[in-house]
């Protein structure tokens, strides 16, 4: 108030509350400013969040938990998101992975090819492999290629176009299949 700067006002966070118990919980709060004759206030709104929290828990532990490697690239084939199970299998840590280009995981000649298929995918909207699946080689760290099983799939959030794909090494099936 002795300032004068507003910081918070007109805009929403997320913050945590305490019940009355003593435990907390994730709520989004939204504070207003207003005059009534000469005396200033302030309304705030809060929001609990626990339920999309736990739904955001549950997401992040089953794509964290799959045993398969899940990448999520944006509409520029830039990696959003990996799971362990990709690192493990490409030997890559998470962090040498995302804001990378998803061609890092694809041999030659489709890595530098990759960024067009995608393009030409969001002008002409043909399908070629999203919603199906396809055997093909993958490249790991260490630039050996391994043959892997692709399922794709889209999903629009808002404006914004992300493609997931879920990998099955198809080495470590030969390998269980003739071993047991």
């Amino acid at each position: 108030l002795a300032t004068g700067t507003t910081k918070v006002m007109g805009t929403g966070r997320k913050v945590r509350g305490r019940r009355s118990d003593g435990s907390t919980f994730p709520l989004f709060l939204t504070l207003s400013e207003g005059k009534i004759q000469d005396e200033v206030i302030f309304t705030g709104i809060l929001r609990d969040m626990s339920v999309e929290e736990e739904e955001r828990e549950r997401m992040t532990s089953m794509i964290r938990s799959a045993v398969d490697p899940i990448v999520q690239i944006n509409s520029k084939g830039i990696i959003q998101l990996v799971n362990p199970a990709c690192c493990r299998i490409f030997m890559y840590k998470e962090g040498e992975l995302v804001g990378k280009n998803v061609s890092i995981l694809v041999p030659h000649p489709h890595a530098h090819k990759h960024d067009m298929y995608i393009q030409r995918y969001l002008e002409t909207g043909v399908k070629k492999l999203l919603g199906k699946g396809r055997k093909m080689l993958g490249r790991k760290r260490d630039g050996k290629m391994f043959a892997i099983f692709l399922t794709l799939s889209e999903a629009k959030i808002g404006n914004d176009v992300f493609f997931t794909g879920i990998l099955r090494d198809l080495n470590a099936i030969h390998f269980c299949s003739t071993h047991y």
